[in-house]
C-alpha cells in the first residue's frame, strides 16, 4: 500500500512539474510571438498593468497557444505512467526525465527570452547588477563617454549628458526669408511596407505613393531619382526608432527635441501631468521665438498621453483635435469614429487651416498626425481599396494616398515656393502579427523631406535614428547649426557623424537605457501620485451560469456626472454596429469608489467566438463620449 501511494506521489510531483516548466516556456515563447519587437521596459510596463483589462484578454490568448503542447503532455504523462507503472526502474526514470526534460526546454526558452529582451543590460543600466552580468551589460561602461571606474549609477550618467546639446545654448541663423514648415507623422509607417526592390519586406509594395515621394525627394538613403531602384542600388533605409521613441508620444518628441522620452512610469502616463518636461527644448520653442504661428492638428483627444502639454508648453500651438472639430461645427456632436474623426476629415480640416495660415505675412509651422494605419488592423475608410487580403494593408495603401494626394495639394498652392515639408512615420507598427519577415530585417521608420533647402554634403547612405530628424528638420529650413548636433540628434545634412553610425543600434539603446543626470532633472517636475489612474478593470472568467463575462469597473469618484459605456465588437461587426453595454453603478467599499458592472455575452453579437474590440467611454450628462481606452479580448 504504501509503495502504490508513492508511487501516486511520484506522478503527482512529476506532471505537476512537467506542467509547470511547459507552460511557462509556453508563455514565453507566446510572448516573443505576440510582441515581436519587446523591449524590456515594455515586458515590464506590459506585466505591471494587469489591472487595465488588457492582460486577462491576453491570458485567453495564451491559453490557446500553451494547448499546442500542452494536450500532448498530457497525452504522453498518462500513456507513459500508466504503461509503465508495474515496471519499477523504467517507471522512475520516466518520472525524473521527463520533469527535466520539459525543465530544459523552459530554461532554452527563458535564455533566448532574457537575451532577446536585452534583461541583463535592462538591470545593469539601473544600477541593479554589476558590470559582470551575462549579454552586452559591459558595453553599457565602455567608450569614450564612460568612466572607468565606480557604481554602474555612476557610469550610467555619462553618456545621454556628455552627448546631449542643449539647443537652447546654440547659435541658431535663420535665413532672412523664413521657410514654413509643413510636418506630417504617419502613424506606424515604415519602410517595411515597400516592396523588396525598394528598401522594405514584402513582394508587393503596399505603399507605391509614398515610395515614390521618397524617391523623388531627400531620404538620405543615397538613392537618386535617375537610377533604377534595386537593392543593389540604394534601397530606402528609413530612421531607427531608439530606446524611449517606440509609441506616438515618444516618438513625436524625440523627433521635436533628439532626446529620448524616458519617464518613470507607463508610456502614457503624461496625460495626467500639468506640464510636459519645461526643462527641454523643442522645435517648437525655437521656432516660436523666432515668430512662427504654430498648429498642430489630429483626430483624437489632444489629452491623450500629454500632447497637449508638450504643444502648449513648447511652442504655444493651436491645437485642433477631436474636441475642437466638434465645437467649431466641423462635425456633428454624435460623431466619432476610430480616435474621433478620421484622417480623410484631417486632410480636409488642414486645407482650411493652411489657406487661413498662408493668408499671413509671418511663417508658419504646420503639423499633422495621422491615425488611420494605428494598429490593430487599422481603419477602413470608405476610400480604402480592396486590393490586399489583409485589411491592415489595404488602410496602408490607402493612407499612402491619401498622404500624397495631400503633397500634391501642397504643391499647387502659393506658399509651397516658401513651405518645407516632412513626411516621417512616428514608430514601427505594434501589430505583431501584421509583418511575417525574417527577423534579421531592420525595420525602420518612413522619412522623406520634400523641397528643402539644403543640400547633404554626404550623398552615400546615412545611418540614422529618429532623433537625428530634429536637427535635420531645421536645416531644411535653411537654418545654420553651428557642431550640427541639436539634442542627442544629428543634422543629416551635414558631416558629422550620427550616433547610429558611431554606436549601432544596439549600443544605442544599452546607453540611451542607462540613468541620466539630464533625463532625471527634465523630468523631476512629475508628479507620480497623478500618474496613477482613477479606476480599474477587472475583466473576469466566463460566468458558466449566465454565459457572460463579467466587467467590473472601479472608479475614484471624481468625475462629472456621468457614466461609463462598453462599446464591443468582433470581426463580424464594426464600430458603427458596435453593441452598447451600459453598467449598472453601487457604492464601493471606500467613500470615494464607485463600481461599474456588467456581462458581456457573445449571444448579443451573433454568438460568434474570438477577439473583440472593447472601447471604455466616459459618457457625460450632456450625451457627450470621451474615449477613456481601447483593448482587445477574446469572448468565446
Amino acid at each position: 500500500m504504501k509503495r502504490k501511494l508513492g508511487k501516486v506521489v511520484a506522478v503527482a510531483i512529476s506532471a505537476v512539474f512537467c506542467v509547470f516548466f511547459m507552460l511557462a516556456g509556453m508563455a514565453l515563447l507566446w510572448m516573443n510571438r505576440t510582441w515581436g519587437a519587446l523591449t524590456t521596459e515594455e515586458f515590464f510596463y506590459t506585466i505591471s498593468t494587469a489591472g487595465t483589462g488588457t492582460s486577462k484578454s491576453m491570458v485567453l490568448s495564451y491559453t490557446r497557444f500553451s494547448l499546442i503542447a500542452a494536450i500532448p503532455l498530457l497525452i504522453l504523462l498518462i500513456v507513459g505512467f500508466a504503461y509503465l507503472w508495474k515496471k519499477k526502474k523504467p517507471f522512475r526514470i520516466f518520472a525524473l526525465t521527463l520533469p527535466l526534460v520539459t525543465l530544459i526546454f523552459l530554461g532554452i526558452a527563458g535564455w533566448a527570452s532574457w537575451q532577446k529582451l536585452g534583461v541583463s543590460d535592462y538591470l545593469y543600466n539601473q544600477g541593479l547588477i554589476g558590470g559582470n552580468g551575462a549579454g552586452n551589460a559591459g558595453v553599457a561602461g565602455s567608450g569614450a563617454n564612460s568612466e572607468d571606474s565606480g557604481s554602474s549609477s555612476d557610469v550610467a550618467s555619462s553618456f545621454i549628458d556628455a552627448n546631449y546639446v542643449d539647443p537652447a545654448t546654440v547659435d541658431l541663423q535663420f535665413p532672412e526669408k523664413k521657410r514654413n514648415l509643413i510636418y506630417i507623422f504617419i502613424e506606424s509607417m515604415e519602410v517595411t511596407s515597400m516592396d523588396e526592390a525598394n528598401g522594405g519586406a514584402l513582394s508587393v509594395n503596399t505603399i507605391p505613393e509614398l515610395t515614390n515621394l521618397a524617391r523623388e525627394n531627400e531620404t538620405f538613403s543615397g538613392t537618386t531619382v535617375s537610377a533604377p531602384p534595386t537593392l543593389e542600388n540604394a534601397p530606402i533605409v528609413g530612421g531607427f526608432s531608439a530606446l524611449g521613441s517606440t509609441w506616438t508620444v515618444g516618438a513625436m518628441f524625440a523627433q521635436s527635441s533628439g532626446l529620448p522620452l524616458l519617464l518613470p512610469f507607463q508610456n502614457n502616463g503624461m496625460s495626467d501631468q500639468d506640464t510636459f518636461l519645461p526643462g527641454a527644448t523643442l522645435i517648437g520653442d525655437i521656432l516660436e521665438e523666432e515668430g512662427y504661428t504654430q498648429q498642430i492638428i489630429f483626430g483624437s483627444d489632444k489629452a491623450f498621453g500629454g500632447r497637449d502639454n508638450m504643444y502648449r508648453d513648447h511652442g504655444n500651438f493651436d491645437i485642433h483635435d477631436y474636441y475642437w472639430a466638434i465645437d467649431n461645427g466641423k462635425i456633428p456632436k454624435d460623431y466619432y469614429v476610430w480616435w474621433g474623426f478620421e484622417d480623410s476629415k484631417m486632410f480636409d480640416f488642414a486645407k482650411e487651416d493652411l489657406a487661413a495660415l498662408s493668408k499671413s505675412d509671418e511663417p508658419f509651422n504646420y503639423t499633422l498626425l495621422t491615425a488611420d494605419t494605428h494598429f490593430v488592423g487599422g481603419y477602413l475608410c470608405p476610400d480604402c481599396p480592396d486590393t490586399f487580403e489583409d485589411q491592415y494593408a489595404n488602410v496602408m495603401a490607402c493612407s499612402s494616398k491619401k498622404v500624397s494626394s495631400f503633397v500634391e495639394w501642397l504643391k499647387k498652392q502659393d506658399f509651397y515656393e516658401n513651405t518645407t515639408i516632412v513626411l516621417a512615420g512616428d514608430h514601427p507598427t505594434m501589430d505583431g502579427e501584421y509583418f511575417h519577415i525574417d527577423e534579421s530585417y531592420d525595420r525602420r521608420v518612413y522619412f522623406t523631406i520634400i523641397n528643402g533647402a539644403a543640400t547633404p554634403e554626404i550623398t552615400e547612405k546615412r545611418d540614422y535614428s529618429t532623433m537625428d530628424i530634429f536637427p535635420t528638420t531645421l536645416a531644411s529650413l535653411g537654418v545654420t547649426i553651428p557642431g550640427d548636433r541639436l539634442g542627442l540628434g544629428t543634422n543629416l545634412y551635414g558631416t558629422k557623424k550620427t550616433l547610429l553610425e558611431e554606436y549601432g543600434e544596439e549600443e544605442l539603446d544599452i546607453k540611451l537605457a542607462v540613468k541620466s543626470n539630464l533625463m532625471t532633472e527634465m523630468t523631476k517636475d512629475i508628479d507620480i501620485e497623478k500618474v496613477q489612474p482613477d479606476y480599474t478593470i477587472d475583466f473576469q472568467e466566463k460566468n458558466e451560469e449566465t454565459g457572460g463575462y463579467p466587467y467590473i469597473i472601479t472608479a475614484v469618484a471624481k468625475r462629472e456626472y456621468g457614466t461609463f459605456v462598453l462599446k464591443v465588437w468582433n470581426s463580424d461587426e464594426s464600430e458603427d454596429t458596435a453593441v452598447e453595454y451600459i453598467p449598472e453603478k453601487t457604492a464601493g467599499e471606500m467613500p470615494e469608489e464607485e463600481i461599474y458592472s456588467t456581462e458581456l455575452n457573445i449571444n448579443r453579437h451573433g454568438n460568434k467566438a474570438g477577439l473583440y474590440e472593447i472601447d471604455l467611454i466616459w459618457r457625460d450628462r450632456d450625451g457627450e463620449d470621451k474615449l477613456i481606452s481601447s483593448t482587445f479580448v477574446m469572448l468565446e
